[in-house]
């Protein structure tokens, strides 16, 4: 099963397309239906890496989680031990500008990958 959370960036224009995240949140996940979800504590049968969550990321930030050379993108593999793949460069979440970062491996690495993501976005605007 998989889950898309749509990241507020401190530019309001870097993201208008997606589900309305609460202003009190940073990052929130959602099914395709627009209803809130949380992560799977169990791996479905098709994932060999435990669950799986798409991060919505603007375009001109994703340099940001990749890193020269993607060292960056290591970096956060490495600490989180989640798995981290970032969409091609025309590979978009339909409608937007915003590449699809996935993350899979268990609920606590991937929350960690998470809030790694995000505080790395909040710290390059």
């Amino acid at each position: 099963q998989r889950q898309t959370t749509y990241i507020n960036s401190p530019n309001p224009n870097a993201i208008n397309a997606g589900p309305i995240v609460p202003p009190n949140a940073q990052v929130a996940a959602f099914h395709s239906t627009g209803q809130p979800m949380q992560a799977r504590s169990t791996p479905p049968p098709s994932s060999p890496y435990g669950s799986t969550i798409n991060l919505a990321v603007p375009d001109s930030m994703i340099g940001t989680v990749l890193g020269r050379r993607g060292q960056t993108l290591r970096d956060l593999q490495e600490e989180s031990g989640a798995r981290i793949k970032v969409s091609q460069r025309d590979e978009f979440v339909p409608g937007t500008n915003n590449r699809i970062v996935t993350i899979s491996g268990p609920e606590e690495s991937i929350a960690t990958a998470r809030n790694l993501i995000r505080n790395l976005l909040s710290r390059n605007p």
